[in-house]
């Protein structure tokens, strides 16, 4: 059998709309995302790559649409309790897209937020305090059998950097707080993140983290593509134009240019990741023109 990576964008089409319609025939009502979960050979993901969105895949292949004005807040907030016991920890807008009935959307619309929908249904939120990430710190300490660097806690630790950076102004603060080894911190080619070249490295983090608050202020702290806000989907601030780009990161005059507010721009986590390394020539503005565009022109050929 063809997978749908071989096939054209025509066949991709007809084989996403086949195997919603065979799976349509089974279930109750209009079809929804935790039926495809449950009973499709393809993933959500094909769904929303090829026409961005779950309710856009439906609408452009013909299905029924549950509209959030016919979902009462009691339905949203009883899956959101029916969620909760399929999943370890706080509930994320992708594990609704990915495990639930409704779309993330639809509590957005529904209640102004993400969080404030959680909070109308007494769940816990990502709000969090400094015992918290004090506790989590640990955590990581415990797994990783050393103190935990900075890489250890982005791949696999539960909260931001930046959220420890808020609350103990640094990372090796935060690490003091529960007697866990620090590194002494040096400029540029010295600094303990740097390590010939770290990829985590882009300048002295309290001027980069200057810098990118910035940006967020300037972009309201969301996606520029998709719209969402931090609390929805955990923004972060893009480079448009790469670290590579600029040269020896321990000297002013590359580290400045990189963190620049006109090569930054406030983009959600899934936007990120799918246009890393994307428009690196133009500013934030025209970034945005072109991501935009880029998705109306695949929604158009997906039909």
């Amino acid at each position: 059998m063809t997978e749908l990576k071989d096939m054209s964008d025509t066949d991709k089409v007809k084989e996403l709309y086949e195997e919603m319609n065979r799976v349509d025939q089974k279930v109750d009502g209009p079809i929804t995302q935790r039926d495809m979960k449950e009973h499709s050979k393809h993933s959500l993901y094909h769904y929303r790559k090829y026409f961005g969105s779950w309710n856009d895949a439906k609408k452009k292949l013909g299905f029924e649409i549950d509209t959030h004005q016919n979902i009462s807040e009691e339905d949203l907030i009883n899956e959101l309790h029916r969620l909760k016991g399929e999943v370890d920890g706080i509930i994320t807008p992708e594990d609704m897209t990915e495990k639930g009935k409704y779309a993330s959307n639809t509590y957005k619309r529904t209640f102004g937020t993400w969080q404030k929908a959680k909070r109308k249904a007494n769940l816990q939120t990502l709000k969090v305090d400094k015992q918290d990430l004090l506790d989590e710190l640990e955590r990581l300490a415990e797994e990783k059998q050393k103190s935990p660097n900075i890489k250890d806690m982005k791949e696999d630790g539960k909260y931001s950097i930046a959220s420890y950076r808020k609350y103990f102004g640094t990372w090796n603060k935060a690490k003091e707080k529960v007697d866990l080894e620090t590194k002494s911190v040096a400029p540029g080619k010295d600094h303990y993140e740097w390590s010939g070249g770290n990829e985590w490295y882009y300048g002295p983090s309290s001027y980069v983290e200057k810098q990118k608050a910035k940006v967020r202020k300037r972009d309201n702290d969301k996606c520029r593509v998709c719209g969402f806000s931090h609390e929805d989907r955990n923004n972060d601030v893009h480079h448009i134009k790469p670290k590579s780009k600029f040269g020896d990161l321990s000297k002013p005059e590359n580290y400045e240019p990189l963190n620049d507010t006109e090569n930054m721009i406030t983009l959600c986590y899934h936007c990120h990741k799918k246009y890393e390394g994307r428009f690196q020539d133009t500013d934030p503005d025209g970034f945005e023109r072109l991501a935009k565009s880029l998705e109306n022109n695949n929604r158009r050929k997906a039909l």
